[in-house]
């Protein structure tokens, strides 16, 4: 959502979207516990902010959560029944591609989002970090543009990132 011709930076994609950012990590970990408190606050405030959609843009892998999770599939459901819909990063190259990423395969309300290569000669190729769908499986929905975003960094700046988690706001 950033501002697009005002000579700093980067322009979103959707730029005359609004953000509410909502901080569900803490270094690189988050729990059900803060998804679930973060689900909540989206719709309760859903009317007042007009949320039409939430991204999550982190995996098991790399936050700590369980796939058993029950709790946050209640609260991404919960959300989709309020018109709310959550669009879920893919998961990154784990060693073992295609493996099954939690939340994004196991939530049936929600879309799952693979990273594309940026070379233009392949356009339409995932990445080869990216994970994707395994033979008959339609978990994964979306494609989109996840190969060297130029995208804000914590403490000020900018910095080529790649991975599902930057395909998935797009």
């Amino acid at each position: 959502a950033a501002v697009p011709n005002n000579g700093i930076g980067v322009a979103g994609v959707s730029y005359n979207a609004g953000i509410m950012p909502i901080k569900v990590m803490e270094k690189s970990t988050t729990d059900t516990a803060s998804l679930v408190k973060a689900y909540d606050y989206i719709i309760a405030n859903a009317a007042t902010y007009n949320v039409r959609v939430v991204n999550v843009s982190l995996g098991a892998e790399q936050s700590g959560l369980d796939a058993d999770d029950k709790a946050l599939m209640r609260a991404v459901d919960q959300a989709y029944y309020a018109n709310i819909l959550s669009v879920f990063a893919a998961g990154n190259d784990d060693g073992t591609i295609p493996y099954y990423c939690f939340p994004c395969d196991f939530v049936e309300n929600g879309v799952g989002v693979i990273n594309l290569t940026e070379n233009y000669a392949e356009i339409g190729k995932p990445s080869s970090s990216s994970n994707y769908n395994r033979l008959g499986e339609k978990t994964k929905d979306l494609s989109a543009p996840g190969t060297r975003i130029n995208s804000t960094v914590s403490g000020g700046g900018y910095q080529l990132m790649s991975g599902t988690s930057m395909a998935t706001p797009d």
